[in-house]
């Protein structure tokens, strides 16, 4: 493309114009009267030799957009560039310049995951619902990546445009494709991390796309500096927190979160507010018209606790698009992120077992149940079984052994004398009554029900050796010794002659021992605690999960009396609560104004972010509880 016809290009929307000194007809840009920010790029300014620099797109935490055009293929691209808000700055220049110390250390490690990140999502270009990466460079001592232009509107303005919601069924045609294409990003080890309503791109033609990956990392990335990233209302609890563990169940609540956002007009509460007090209202209570296992669904996505949602994407489409939702799952998953256009399926079935796929229709719960825990279910019965013959068997010993009757049984007894055994001998009797050896947990049975007892027992001696636990049938088995019991014969037992009725009164069972009672967590309100940290101490009323006499879980303690030069009474420290001292993520509320950061044994620690009626107005560096120097 010559020069002329550059200089007549529309740096809105690229457009050739008439002549260059008014607004553009087709997008209404007006590059004369166009105030550029100083951290930005002016437009007309060319990238990489190739790359032709229009108007600012789009702004976030780690990143500026641009519409761009390629002049060597005449078609227009989005051009984004590294630079991180807060730690780099441009002086008049086109060059990026980092705030001097630790600053220069985090913008050059994002740099180059920026520009690791471009490698390997360029490998999705064939992903229907991600835009794809054209190229990438390092310039202006920062780095750029080239992407595909897609023509469109965010979900965000679309959303604004309909009155702040969209039918159920309209959002989740759009959740399709990005979510089987999240699938391959995150079995290539990629995690997307700001996934909003304002990084998704509606097509003219009614496709969805995800956008935006410059907030994207490895899962196995080790280093933390840039891993805390917030969009409140869509970013999980996982993300407040530099060591929180995140993977593909991030992307799921930032994922569900939008949905939300889509079918009810309201934003979720923040992740945080969530975990001592969950307030989010499903999206029926709200009015949406949906099956409640849709509902399920999304809720569960919603989940505030990471092991509570779903692990993988493809169990939230399952769950989204399963018969049961009334959804259907008309396109079969298919995606690839290897060169080759031709990429095997991956289907997703349309029935799970598991609670979450059954029918809202099921007739019974106790049979859906059986049916879904197949081998639970046998277990029990067996157990119930085994159990129900004991008794029957004990019952038929006391009905054969009548204690009110000595001189018949002594009579019986003195006849099985001369083969040196007792009628005790072969009644083996049952929990342990009546003897001096120690029972196993084998359930045993007398002689003569050995053969009808197959499933419970072992019924010959040939299988004493391989059943060590088994309970011996015969009589010629009593003196071998398993496990560390021992059957003697009557004629080596001095006592055999006494009646059953008598050894049956004088043997107990030993007592078992009592554990230890175990410490339990209660829910307290308004509890008075002394709060004892290292540099203050404070009287408080605490509100949540308390045991061992102290605050252990989530919980809110408010201050009953002031602490000079750090706390008014009223004010309240909330989060997680270990051993009486909030430890993680916590939050510090006095009227409007809130720290929110990192605490340890219940002193602020590092990077902590102020708030002023919920807006975000700066971070302070904390040490030991107090601003470092």
């Amino acid at each position: 493309m010559n020069t002329e016809k550059v200089d007549l290009l529309c740096m809105g929307c690229f457009i050739q114009l008439a002549e260059n000194n008014g607004v553009c007809p087709h997008c209404g840009y007006n590059e004369t009267a166009q105030v550029v920010s100083p951290h930005q790029l002016h437009p007309r300014i060319i990238l990489n030799g190739k790359y032709l620099l229009g108007r600012v797109l789009g702004e976030g935490g780690f990143g500026i957009t641009y519409i761009g055009w390629d002049l060597n293929l005449d078609i227009k691209v989005a051009i984004k560039e590294y630079y991180p808000n807060g730690i780099v700055t441009r002086d008049g220049t086109t060059t990026v310049f980092p705030y001097s110390g630790d600053k220069t250390e985090i913008f050059t490690f994002g740099r180059d995951r920026f520009v690791q990140e471009a490698k390997n999502l360029a490998k999705f270009y064939a992903l229907p619902g991600i835009v794809s990466v054209k190229d990438y460079f390092q310039e202006n001592d920062t780095a750029y990546i080239v992407m595909e232009f897609v023509e469109g509107e965010t979900l965000k303005v679309k959303l604004a445009g309909a009155g702040g919601m969209l039918p159920v069924s309209e959002v989740l045609e759009y959740m399709k494709p990005v979510i089987k294409s999240l699938y391959e990003v995150h079995s290539a080890g990629i995690i997307h991390r700001d996934i909003s309503p304002d990084n998704m791109i509606i097509t003219r033609e009614g496709n969805s796309k995800l956008i935006d990956f410059g907030a994207a990392r490895g899962v196995s990335d080790g280093q933390q500096s840039l891993s805390v990233l917030l969009k409140p209302g869509f970013a999980p609890e996982e993300q407040y927190r530099t060591r929180g563990v995140q993977g593909a169940w991030s992307d799921i609540y930032a994922l569900c979160a939008t949905i939300y956002r889509a079918i009810t007009g309201v934003t979720p509460d923040e992740a945080l507010e969530r975990i001592s007090e969950d307030m989010l209202k499903p999206p029926r209570q709200l009015g949406v018209s949906m099956t409640v296992e849709l509902e399920a669904a999304i809720m569960k996505g919603l989940a505030v606790k990471q092991n509570d949602r779903f692990q993988t994407v493809m169990d939230l489409y399952a769950a989204l698009y399963g018969p049961q939702t009334g959804i259907p799952a008309t396109m079969p998953v298919s995606v690839s992120h290897q060169s080759s256009t031709t990429a095997p399926d991956i289907t997703v079935p349309h029935e799970k077992t598991g609670p979450e796929s059954a029918p809202a229709s099921a007739a019974n719960p106790f049979v859906t149940w059986i049916t879904q825990n197949k081998i639970k279910a046998a277990a029990i019965g067996g157990i119930c079984i085994v159990t129900l013959a004991a008794f029957a068997i004990r019952g038929l010993i006391l009905l054969n052994t009548d204690k009110s009757d000595p001189p018949v049984y002594m009579a019986a007894d003195a006849n099985l004398q001369q083969s040196g055994k007792s009628l005790r001998d072969n009644t083996v009797p049952i929990f342990g009554e009546g003897r001096d050896e120690p029972q196993d947990d084998t359930v045993p049975t007398s002689v003569e029900d050995g053969d009808e007892q197959d499933d419970i027992t072992s019924s010959s001696a040939e299988d004493e050796n391989e059943q060590d636990n088994a309970v011996p049938m015969s009589a010629n088995d009593t003196d071998r010794t398993s496990d560390g019991l021992t059957e003697s014969s009557a004629a080596s037992t001095p006592e055999s002659n006494v009646p059953a009725s008598t050894e049956a009164t004088t043997e107990q069972p030993t007592p078992a021992s009592t554990p230890a009672p175990t410490p339990t967590v209660t829910d307290v309100t308004g509890q008075s605690y002394t709060l004892t940290t290292s540099i203050y101490t404070a009287n408080v009323t605490y509100t949540g999960k308390w045991k061992d006499d102290r605050p252990n879980g989530d919980g809110v303690a408010t201050f009953s009396e002031a602490v000079p030069g750090r706390f008014n009474v009223g004010d309240t420290l909330s989060g997680n609560w270990v051993n009486g001292l909030i430890e993680g993520y916590g939050v510090y509320t006095s009227g409007s104004y809130q720290l929110k950061g990192n605490f340890v044994k219940g002193l602020k620690e590092g990077t902590v972010k102020q708030y002023d009626n919920g807006e975000h107005i700066g971070d302070i560096e904390f040490k030991n509880g107090s601003p470092a120097p």
